[in-house]
Protein backbone atom coordinates (compact mmCIF):
# COMPACT_ATOMS: atom_id res chain seq x y z
CA UNK A 1 0.00 0.00 0.00
CA UNK A 2 1.33 3.68 0.87
CA UNK A 3 3.46 2.47 3.73
CA UNK A 4 6.68 4.51 2.49
CA UNK A 5 4.62 7.37 0.98
CA UNK A 6 5.69 10.46 2.14
CA UNK A 7 2.50 12.64 3.31
CA UNK A 8 2.67 16.09 3.35
CA UNK A 9 0.22 17.82 5.45
CA UNK A 10 -0.32 21.93 5.05
CA UNK A 11 -0.69 23.03 8.55
CA UNK A 12 -1.86 26.52 10.04
CA UNK A 13 1.21 26.41 12.26
CA UNK A 14 4.99 26.21 10.68
CA UNK A 15 6.95 22.82 11.63
CA UNK A 16 9.79 24.15 13.38
CA UNK A 17 12.42 20.95 12.76
CA UNK A 18 13.78 20.24 9.61
CA UNK A 19 13.42 16.04 8.06
CA UNK A 20 17.24 15.95 9.28
CA UNK A 21 16.67 16.95 12.83
CA UNK A 22 13.74 14.83 12.90
CA UNK A 23 16.18 11.68 12.03
CA UNK A 24 18.67 12.96 14.69
CA UNK A 25 16.02 13.18 17.16
CA UNK A 26 14.85 9.83 16.18
CA UNK A 27 18.42 8.12 16.49
CA UNK A 28 18.97 9.14 19.58
CA UNK A 29 15.73 8.28 21.07
CA UNK A 30 15.99 4.74 19.24
CA UNK A 31 19.66 4.34 21.02
CA UNK A 32 18.35 5.15 24.40
CA UNK A 33 14.95 3.58 24.37
CA UNK A 34 14.68 1.37 21.18
CA UNK A 35 10.45 0.78 22.44
CA UNK A 36 9.83 4.00 23.47
CA UNK A 37 8.23 5.43 20.32
CA UNK A 38 6.77 2.38 18.86
CA UNK A 39 4.85 2.29 22.77
CA UNK A 40 3.73 6.04 22.19
CA UNK A 41 2.46 5.46 19.17
CA UNK A 42 1.61 2.52 19.07
CA UNK A 43 -2.34 3.66 19.67
CA UNK A 44 -2.63 6.10 17.21
CA UNK A 45 -1.33 3.67 14.54
CA UNK A 46 -3.55 1.54 15.02
CA UNK A 47 -6.24 4.05 14.98
CA UNK A 48 -5.09 5.01 11.39
CA UNK A 49 -4.97 1.81 10.52
CA UNK A 50 -8.27 1.45 11.35
CA UNK A 51 -9.24 4.55 10.22
CA UNK A 52 -7.61 3.70 6.84
CA UNK A 53 -9.04 -0.18 6.12
CA UNK A 54 -12.30 1.77 6.71
CA UNK A 55 -12.10 4.43 4.06
CA UNK A 56 -10.64 1.29 1.61
CA UNK A 57 -13.44 -0.84 2.16
CA UNK A 58 -16.02 2.47 1.91
CA UNK A 59 -14.52 2.95 -1.37
CA UNK A 60 -13.99 -0.78 -2.91
CA UNK A 61 -18.36 -0.35 -2.20
CA UNK A 62 -18.87 2.89 -3.62
CA UNK A 63 -16.73 2.06 -6.53
CA UNK A 64 -18.64 -1.63 -6.47
CA UNK A 65 -22.07 0.26 -6.68
CA UNK A 66 -20.84 2.46 -9.31
CA UNK A 67 -19.81 -0.04 -11.31
CA UNK A 68 -23.30 -1.46 -11.15
CA UNK A 69 -25.24 1.95 -11.84
CA UNK A 70 -22.90 1.95 -14.82
CA UNK A 71 -23.05 -1.39 -16.45
CA UNK A 72 -26.57 -1.40 -17.21
CA UNK A 73 -26.62 1.97 -19.02
CA UNK A 74 -22.93 0.90 -21.33
CA UNK A 75 -25.34 -2.19 -21.84
CA UNK A 76 -28.32 -0.16 -23.01
CA UNK A 77 -26.63 2.56 -24.90
CA UNK A 78 -25.78 0.54 -27.50
CA UNK A 79 -29.62 -0.23 -28.12
CA UNK A 80 -30.28 -3.45 -26.59
CA UNK A 81 -32.97 -3.72 -24.42
CA UNK A 82 -32.27 -6.61 -22.05
CA UNK A 83 -28.23 -6.70 -21.22
CA UNK A 84 -26.18 -10.08 -22.74
CA UNK A 85 -26.98 -13.68 -21.61
CA UNK A 86 -24.64 -14.36 -19.10
CA UNK A 87 -24.25 -11.01 -17.88
CA UNK A 88 -26.43 -11.33 -15.05
CA UNK A 89 -26.20 -7.61 -13.95
CA UNK A 90 -22.13 -7.68 -13.37
CA UNK A 91 -21.27 -7.00 -16.88
CA UNK A 92 -18.06 -5.53 -17.38
CA UNK A 93 -18.20 -5.06 -21.14
CA UNK A 94 -17.87 -1.72 -22.32
CA UNK A 95 -19.88 -2.42 -25.63
CA UNK A 96 -22.77 -4.85 -26.12
CA UNK A 97 -23.11 -6.88 -29.42
CA UNK A 98 -26.51 -7.80 -30.46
Amino acid sequence: MLFNAEKQFHTKTIQTYTKEEIARIHEFVSRRDPDAVEEMLSEFIKSMNRKFQRDVLSLDHYYDAREKEMNPMVCHSCGMSTMPSGCAGSCTQIICLP
